[in-house]
């Protein structure tokens, strides 16, 4: 965990590197994923209660989390981090355990570069468009989602399976979330539906791998409350999500679902309805977007498997 001098510390650094992160050729690297540019008006930090948020906005996507519980080791640090992306509400993670900048050239570097620390920060990039950012990009994973889970590439000794897909309105696999709308009380509601799909081959005696399903949304166009509800399986034919979720339970923010994985694969059928802001959908399409992340602790288990990240529409 963080000491409060090195919350002071990492505070002064900021402030000293927040005018030069501001240009546009700046990028953001977490972990060991592909860099993505940070865009005007750069880096930005707020300083209080002990702790330090670091706001980063970029061209893309970042959808990050913390898979372990608060409770478990390691504990959350005080400096978190919240990806900023035009009006999406994006998750905040915590446990940034180092962040550098202008190593390797204009970089800010985020548990990066021999960073070897236990750490619960786990991130998933996505590009303007949508599409995941991965080492696999042009190759494994080239379409982004998979017709059935593919095998683990990392070996049977790393072989925990995470993956968000989205779905078709028969309840097939699709490269984008199944969307629908309907009208209740003069109000429109945006409805999105994915799936996800979790297997813990590792130690499958102890169900410790921590598998979490947030989402993310442009706040612009969809409310912060949120009705949700999960589904064992789906009926067969065409899909109305208002009638698969009729007593959804409301939450506020970002959705966030934790699955503790053993050997009896998890897979679950998520559904969400927000509110469109306005009387009517028209301009601008509502977007909505998913991803899936394991516990870090499990070697590799922070990289990409399978479809970690899913939207409902290409953004514009």
């Amino acid at each position: 965990m963080f000491s409060s001098k090195s919350a002071t510390s990492f505070l002064l650094l900021a402030a000293v590197l927040a005018p030069a992160a501001a240009g546009a050729q700046t990028s953001v690297l977490i972990r060991d994923l592909p860099p993505m540019s940070i865009t005007a008006p750069g880096m930005s930090y707020a300083f209080g209660g002990g702790g330090v948020e670091l706001r980063v906005p970029t061209q893309g996507f970042i959808l990050c989390a913390n898979p372990l519980a608060p409770n478990q080791t390691p504990q959350f640090s005080t400096i978190a981090l919240t990806p900023e992306y035009g009006g999406w509400a994006l998750p905040t993670a915590k446990d940034i355990g180092t962040f550098t900048y202008g190593v390797g050239g204009n970089q800010i570097r985020i548990n990066n570069g021999g960073f070897s620390a236990p750490s619960s920060l786990v991130c998933h990039v996505a590009t303007t468009q949508g599409w995941p950012v991965t080492p696999f990009q042009g190759g494994l994973f080239y379409d982004t989602f998979e017709f059935q889970l593919p095998a683990n590439p990392y070996g049977a000794n790393e072989n925990v399976l995470a993956s968000v897909s989205g779905l078709t309105s028969t309840g097939g696999y699709a490269p984008r979330m199944l969307t629908q709308t309907y009208v209740s009380g003069g109000l429109w509601v945006y409805m999105y539906m994915f799936e996800v799909y979790g297997e813990n081959r590792i130690n499958s005696t102890s169900p410790n791998v921590n598998l979490r399903v947030r989402d993310a949304y442009d706040a612009t166009r969809l409310g912060n409350t949120a009705w949700t509800c999960e589904l064992d399986q789906i009926p067969a034919g065409n899909l109305d999500l208002r009638a698969l979720c009729p007593s959804a339970q409301a939450t506020s923010g970002n959705i966030e679902i934790s699955y503790y994985l053993d050997s009896a694969p998890k897979r679950r059928y998520v559904i969400v309805h927000r509110v469109i802001q306005g009387s009517q959908p028209l301009g601008a399409e509502p977007l909505a977007g998913a991803a899936a992340f394991i516990d870090p602790r499990v070697p590799k288990a922070d990289r990409y498997v399978g479809d970690n990240v899913v939207f409902s529409l290409p953004p514009q």
